[in-house]
């Protein structure tokens, strides 16, 4: 934003806003995501495209994605370990006396909480479980293979944006943002010449519509 270029670029895309500039201003977020997202230099890293996302999502959890993706199991065997242990009158929290809190004023609270504690994990597992699944089924998008030379599907995802702020597709405003974008983020890249323009926009749109499942 802070280029002079793109941003003419996007103020380009803005007057033709069919709602004024608040409904422009709405979608600017994720126009500027897929923009970067479709100019980003694929560059060479360790592992495969899917260990690279998968890493990054798993990133901060502590865990490996594999390990992430089964924690849920682990989560309900020992929710059942837990309900387990209720069987007992000395290790079941609602039929003890035996108090964990100094002063015990809390200790019937505690009781209830933990005598459901089995539910709570349970509950959590199948939340996290589906939250797995919805990232896996997320992360597709990112690391599908694109054929070497042809533009990255992100570019799909500038066009479809511009549409929905201006009412049209406008490849040769997209072409002008994404090769400002080019330009700046990678400026070695961009001095052979633009990578964008509006023929190679529309074309991939339309192959891209030609291959979507008739419903």
């Amino acid at each position: 934003m802070a280029d002079s270029g793109f941003r003419q670029a996007l103020e380009e895309i803005h007057g033709l806003a069919r709602d004024s500039q608040e409904a422009a201003s709405e979608n600017e977020e994720a126009l500027l995501l897929y923009a970067c997202l479709a100019v980003k230099h694929r560059k060479r890293m360790d592992g495969t495209p899917k260990e690279n996302y998968e890493r990054r999502w798993a990133q901060d959890t502590g865990k490996t994605w594999k390990a992430l993706a089964e924690f849920p199991g682990r989560l309900r065997g020992m929710a059942e370990e837990v309900k387990g242990l209720s069987g007992s009158p000395f290790f079941d929290p609602a039929r003890t006396t035996t108090t964990m809190i100094p002063d015990g004023k809390h200790w019937d609270f505690a009781k209830r909480e933990l005598s459901m504690l089995h539910l709570f994990l349970e509950g959590y597992s199948y939340w996290l479980d589906e939250r797995v699944k919805c990232v896996s089924t997320f992360m597709k998008h990112f690391y599908r293979r694109v054929p070497r030379g042809t533009l990255s599907l992100f570019t799909l995802n500038v066009s479809k944006e511009v549409k929905l702020m201006t009412g049209r597709f406008h490849d040769r405003e997209v072409a002008d943002l994404l090769n400002a974008a080019d330009f700046v983020l990678n400026p070695d890249i961009a001095k052979s010449g633009p990578r964008f323009d509006e023929q190679s926009i529309a074309l991939m749109r339309s192959r891209q519509k030609r291959k979507a499942p008739k419903t």
